[in-house]
């Protein structure tokens, strides 16, 4: 066999060992994302016991005001509330199964702090190529740009109320937002009376906090509106 053959064979395997191994990779990390320890639940309910915040296993309805359509009376699960940093909030769990029986549950969950003013429906998240449709479609949104390149180039704003939103986005959240490293990786979305993020993934303990870290830390650069 000659040189450049083994070469080129030697190259396919490895080529298909590679796949192989992102494969399992993929299937290992999304198995792990949806696993959570009767350990970790513990846990949970300690953390919560001891920052005398409330828990609930299971509640119907309480997180209907912080998801992103209209929803009534929506399931969801270790629902826990309190007061954070001098802000209300809550973060709880809330699951999808598909109409097959073969399809894995999909698990969510939602962090939301309480701010004292309505705002319309407005998200900041890191940029995708098809947020223009989206807002257009879905959200019935504009999309806003504030002439800050290197916002404008790092995140997408999407609202339903282009002169509110310029309001929300401060001088001093921007100039966070394009500083922190945590704000690509965290879809921020204002609407009603909460400042919300959300991952696909379990609520586990180790999250609460550096969540709720997170929205305070925005708003706290947001002055008098939050």
């Amino acid at each position: 066999m000659k040189v450049w053959e083994v070469l080129v064979t030697a190259g396919a395997y490895l080529f298909g060992a590679g796949i192989f191994g992102i494969a399992g990779y993929m299937w290992w990390w999304g198995k792990r994302k949806f696993e959570r320890s009767g350990q970790q639940r513990e846990e949970l309910v300690q953390l919560a016991e001891q920052r005398g915040w409330s828990y609930t296993p299971f509640t119907q309805g309480d997180g209907d005001a912080y998801f992103a359509g209209k929803t009534v009376n929506e399931p969801v699960y270790d629902y826990v509330a309190g007061e954070f940093r001098g802000r209300s909030f809550c973060c709880f769990e809330y699951r999808h199964r598909g109409t097959s029986q073969s399809e894995r549950t999909q698990y969510a969950v939602l962090f939301a702090v309480n701010i004292p003013n309505s705002v319309p429906y407005t998200t900041v998240k890191r940029r995708r190529p098809l947020d223009t449709v989206e807002a257009r479609l879905f959200r019935h949104g504009k999309v806003v740009e504030l002439g800050i390149p290197s916002f404008d180039e790092a995140f997408r704003v999407i609202s339903t109320d282009e002169t509110v939103a310029r309001h929300m986005l401060t001088d001093g959240l921007v100039r966070f937002l394009t500083s922190d490293p945590r704000a690509k990786a965290e879809p921020l979305r204002f609407q009603r009376n909460a400042a919300v993020t959300s991952y696909q993934g379990r609520l586990r303990p180790e999250h609460v906090e550096a969540k709720l870290d997170y929205l305070c830390d925005v708003l706290d650069r947001q002055g008098a509106m939050a």
